[in-house]
């Protein structure tokens, strides 16, 4: 990273620290609908990213509960990519909530040990999102139906999540991102972009929660 001024070095602990406070909405939202698996993964992944990015902004070596800067960063890859994977597995609208269980675990074991195993690789980032999309549309394709949405909210959804994904590239070289401006809008569409697209699916989830909740001990 190049050396900042102390007025840049506070710009950018805004552009990628502060941003990650557009996750709250979409926390919010998934707290207040029972969707613990993807609020507690996104909460994790806020203070994974917050903690590398000022560690990276800082510099100077210093660590964060005996951890470097790599190791957030590595731990912020591991929980933005399941937090990309639990949205597939939300907007596969399964009616029996074992295939929610099986594949979140599934796929959050598996990204922690691709990334452990290459974290700067580009296909063991790419990769595991890219899995939980095509097992998302491979559903789709089997059943011969798109998930129940709610359009309005999905077509917000998926514009700014266009957006996120043309700031994600173009931010992807951090010499080049001056003051980490694409990836600080990075953070704030995917946070907004998941947040209407999350908000679209859950008509679908409220008809279903009966049909989605685990059998109890005593049913068995």
């Amino acid at each position: 990273m190049p050396d900042l001024t102390d007025t840049e070095r506070s710009v950018q602990l805004a552009t990628t620290v502060v941003t990650n406070l557009c996750m709250y909405p979409l926390a919010k939202l998934c707290y207040d609908t029972g969707a613990f698996a993807q609020f507690w993964t996104g909460c994790f992944a806020f203070a994974t990213s917050l903690t590398y990015h000022y560690l990276n902004t800082v510099g100077g070596g210093e660590r964060v509960w005996g951890m470097d800067e790599l190791t957030w960063h590595q731990l912020d890859n591991i929980f933005s990519i399941v937090c990309m994977q639990l949205m597939c597995v939300f907007l596969m609208q399964n009616e029996d909530a074992k295939w929610d269980l099986c594949l979140s675990w599934l796929y959050s074991h598996t990204t922690t040990i691709v990334q452990i195993k290459a974290p700067w690789e580009e296909r063991w980032s790419f990769g595991p999102v890219l899995l939980a999309i095509a097992v998302l549309l491979a559903k789709c394709a089997y059943l011969r139906r798109w998930p129940v949405l709610d359009r309005s909210d999905a077509r917000v959804g998926l514009v700014i999540l266009a957006a996120a994904l043309w700031f994600f590239v173009r931010g992807l070289d951090d010499a080049t991102d001056y003051l980490r401006i694409n990836h600080g809008m990075w953070h704030a569409c995917i946070a907004a972009g998941n947040f209407y697209l999350f908000r679209s699916g859950l008509p679908w989830r409220e008809q279903h929660e009966e049909r989605t909740k685990l059998p109890s001990r005593r049913a068995r």
